[in-house]
């Protein structure tokens, strides 16, 4: 499908996998690291910063 602007309405498509991607990471840090995961958001949430 196109919207009003020409472009495929698949373009969003690559910002959802990388979102999807940062939250399979998180969850797999959350398991790797035994952290409950708030504390893996609140570590990833100052690495970043």
């Amino acid at each position: 499908m196109r919207n009003e602007d020409g472009r495929f309405a698949a373009d969003l498509f690559h910002p959802i996998v990388i979102v999807a991607i940062t939250a399979s990471g998180i969850l797999a840090a959350a398991a790797v690291l035994d952290l409950p995961l708030a504390g893996v958001i609140a570590l990833a949430m100052s690495s970043t910063a």
